[in-house]
């Protein structure tokens, strides 16, 4: 065995996570698009590494748009192009390759951030819509309907894995909303008992 066998090894260990990196990070991005309960429950449990999959998508998508520029821009001969101060050729193919893969990468990252802004958007106007349907329908309910509302909320609050800041709020809010008016109905029974029990002394 070599003395720079170890070293090998470590190489292509880090050339194997570099891969996975630059693969996984645009699937699991793309993912995160699809499914946004994936992308919050992701982001609560591992916050450092939403930065590093951001910068692997974008990464994994500039090589793949580059080899594809690149094979797409055979009518640009690959005999023409400069020599570098190294003495290194640089085609006209790959640099156009490269500066279209970047415009291309970027386009991509905005547009997709971009929709996913607006799926977030529309889902926390939805949640708002139902906030304000589900306490305007409060004063309807009775106190055992109150109780019920009460529990349910609850139980939603405590899974609360999927949920932003903002929903987690505006759900807080509808609890303490609930639990004045049972304090309300509860003290509006107890007014009506001592009532009932006035008329029969």
């Amino acid at each position: 065995m070599s003395p720079g066998f170890p070293w090998l090894l470590i190489v292509y260990g880090l050339a194997i996570v570099l891969i996975g990196w630059l693969v996984g990070a645009p699937l699991m991005w793309i993912w995160w698009g699809i499914n946004r309960d994936a992308w919050h429950r992701f982001k609560k449990a591992h916050a450092y590494l939403v930065v590093a999959v951001h910068i692997g998508a974008f990464l994994g998508i500039f090589v793949f748009l580059k080899y594809a520029f690149e094979g797409l821009l055979v009518f640009i001969p690959g005999r023409w192009g400069t020599w570098d101060e190294d003495g290194e050729f640089r085609s006209i193919r790959s640099t156009v390759a490269v500066v279209l893969a970047i415009g291309g990468a970027s386009f991509l990252s905005y547009v997709f951030a971009h929709c996913q802004r607006l799926r977030d958007e529309n889902r926390m106007l939805g949640i708002m819509a139902e906030f304000e349907r589900r306490r305007a329908g409060l004063g309807e309910l009775d106190l055992d309907s109150l109780l019920h509302e009460k529990e349910r909320i609850e139980r939603r609050l405590k899974n609360k894995v999927n949920m932003d800041e903002e929903e987690l709020e505006l759900r807080r809010c509808l609890l303490a909303e609930v639990e004045r008016r049972i304090e309300v109905a509860e003290e509006s029974e107890e007014a009506d008992e001592d009532w009932e029990e006035h008329d029969e002394v």
